[in-house]
């Protein structure tokens, strides 16, 4: 861009020349008036070029600041994604390639005085549940026996308010047979795979530290 900035600087030279009446090779060669003479600003300061401030950021022991990215820098659609997971039950999908880009391998987010945890996923456990009649052999597991993760996602796989677990319910399996109702249904699972991926955004908890004994 320097030499862009040098024609500019010839150009206005230039016209400040014509507008003085005449071309240049048309002015006086008589020796100029000295004009007047500026002093330098006195203090520090002087001369000094500005520069943006960077944004303060508290990291906790073991991040490093190139591991983090603000959230003002993200682009306004990425921001937007970001805003919606952040705390959401559910996965929020990303919609493009691009998005993919950003969040793909984005570690951290630093937002609000606070640090946030981006995870990416391509695909998730999905599952399937309908009534069914089973032999007399096969092992039926009651619903009141099954763990408060396990009946939570039962019942919105059950109800079609979701075929897979949320971000805060991974690692929760469901046996193949339930008995609920007095009715008993067959679990089948799979994988739900997203196009473009999903992202969730979590508070940063510092991970635990192993002591060896």
């Amino acid at each position: 861009m320097r030499p862009v900035h040098a024609l500019a600087l010839c150009t206005v030279v230039a016209l400040a020349g014509c507008g003085a009446g005449g071309s240049a090779t048309e002015a006086t060669t008589g020796t100029p008036s000295p004009g007047p003479t500026t002093a330098p600003a006195a203090g520090p300061t002087a001369g000094a070029t500005a520069t943006a401030t960077p944004t303060p950021v508290d990291l906790p022991d073991g991040l490093d600041r190139d591991e983090v990215t603000l959230a003002s820098s993200l682009a306004p659609g990425d921001r937007e994604t970001f805003e919606a997971a952040r705390g959401a039950d559910e996965w929020v999908e990303l919609e493009s390639e691009g998005a993919v880009e950003t969040f793909g391998d984005l570690g951290y987010v630093y937002a609000d005085g606070r640090l946030w945890a981006v995870r990416y996923v391509y695909g998730t456990p999905a599952y399937l549940v309908d009534t069914a009649n089973v032999s007399d052999d096969e092992r039926v597991v009651a619903y009141g026996d099954l763990s408060t993760e396990q009946r939570r996602l039962f019942d919105r796989v059950r109800t079609g308010s979701g075929c897979c677990p949320g971000p805060d319910q991974e690692g929760v399996e469901l046996p193949d047979t339930v008995r609920y109702d007095n009715e008993t249904y067959l679990v089948e699972s799979g994988t739900r795979s997203f196009a473009h991926g999903a992202i969730d955004v979590d508070p940063y908890e510092p991970r635990p530290t192993v002591t060896e004994e």
